[in-house]
């Protein structure tokens, strides 16, 4: 299996692993998260999609009818059952917040696959590429750092801990400021 192919079946594992404590492969969705995911957001974003052809011929073809839902609605339920099942803490707090479970569960799914590995796809190959660029000092730098504070946490990736990684989050502010993921 090729780099891109396990990083592409990794993201969705490492994702519903630390939001939700679940690998998507040991339940009904198996391997197939990725290509669920994908799809899904492909729908989402066919609307802005471009082939460089002129405007005169590309809106006709492309942007004037939507594509039909009942195509991704079938991915979109496993998406959904398997957000359902896995969140059910997080979907109790919304409830508490006066959120519909449904609601919730639908709102999980946009921020998970739409936000967060969609970031993953297009953000952390910037980021390694910047980082793979730059000196052996900046990456002894960031190993130690690293290192030290995840060793202060008890040896537990924390978002506070990560707040803590001062040059680690310098090196993602720059990556997004110099190839950002969505242009403004």
């Amino acid at each position: 299996m090729t780099a891109p192919a396990v990083a592409k079946k990794g993201r969705p594992k490492i994702i519903a692993r630390a939001y939700y404590g679940v690998n998507p492969v040991d339940t009904k969705l198996d391997d197939k998260g990725p290509t669920l995911i994908s799809l899904w957001i492909f729908f989402q974003l066919a609307p802005l999609l471009t082939l460089g052809l002129p405007s005169f011929l590309e809106d006709p073809l492309l942007h004037t009818f939507r594509l039909p839902p009942f195509l991704v609605k079938g991915s979109y339920k496993k998406l959904y059952d398997f957000f359902y099942n896995a969140s059910g803490k997080i979907l109790d707090e919304g409830e508490k917040m006066g959120i519909q479970r449904k609601e919730a569960c639908h709102n999980l799914i946009f921020a998970t696959c739409f936000n967060s590995y969609g970031g993953m796809k297009i953000l952390f190959p910037s980021l390694l590429k910047f980082i793979g660029q730059a000196s052996m000092k900046l990456h002894k730098q960031l190993a130690e750092e690293i290192r030290m504070v995840i060793q202060s946490n008890g040896g537990t990736v924390t978002m506070s801990g990560m707040e803590q990684m001062e040059l680690m989050k310098s090196v993602v502010y720059k990556t997004l400021r110099i190839d950002p993921p969505v242009l403004l």
